[in-house]
């Protein structure tokens, strides 16, 4: 009977290195370290800060310099969120998704600067690295579900539905990380 229930409590994990699988000795579903459940199929559940960097070790293998380029920019900004927070842990998802966001704004502001300037080659560049970065982020709101979640937020205003900044306000606090906030304000305009 002991030795059952130390049996039981004694997980036999085994990392099988190429697939990242991690099963129990009884095929029962694995816990990480971290507390993670296994995902269905056997795989392992990995944060976002995680598969960047096993993307990373993936692209080194690969020698693609493009690609670990863009990894390590993104693990540098997830570095700097941790030290900003001041904790070493592993940034939550939606942590990563922000970061991930900003960066691809920021691509995103690039790519148009490139192709109003004729540099059609660094468009490209950023391009390329843009798409890297949504990897891990999921996709935003359509504009008919924009125009949806707008039409919702004035009527939660009320009597403040003609004031841009009231139904903004509303509008983020519920949807900030489903919408695009500059097809929101785009919309809203021609909405009010």
């Amino acid at each position: 009977m002991l030795r059952s229930i130390v049996a039981i409590l004694a997980f036999s994990f085994t990392t099988g290195s190429a697939t990242g699988l991690v099963t129990t000795r009884w095929g029962a579903p694995a816990m990480t370290q971290s507390g993670r459940r296994q995902a269905g199929g056997g795989r392992l559940a990995m944060s976002i800060q995680s598969e960047v960097a096993a993307d990373m070790k993936a692209a080194m293998k690969a020698k693609n310099t493009k690609a670990l380029s863009t990894l390590r920019g993104i693990k540098a900004a997830f570095t700097n969120l941790q030290k900003e927070k001041g904790t070493e842990d592993d940034l939550s998802d939606e942590q990563a998704v922000t970061v991930l966001r900003k960066m691809a704004k920021m691509r995103q502001e690039s790519i148009d600067m490139y192709l109003k300037g004729g540099a059609d080659d660094r468009a490209a560049e950023e391009a390329s690295e843009k798409a890297i970065i949504e990897k891990w982020c999921p996709s935003l709101a359509d504009e008919a579900t924009t125009r949806a979640w707008i039409e919702e937020a004035i009527a939660e205003a009320g009597e403040d539905g003609g004031n841009m900044g009231k139904v903004m306000g509303k509008l983020m606090a519920k949807r900030k990380a489903d919408i695009d906030g500059k097809l929101a304000q785009k919309l809203l305009k021609e909405m009010i």
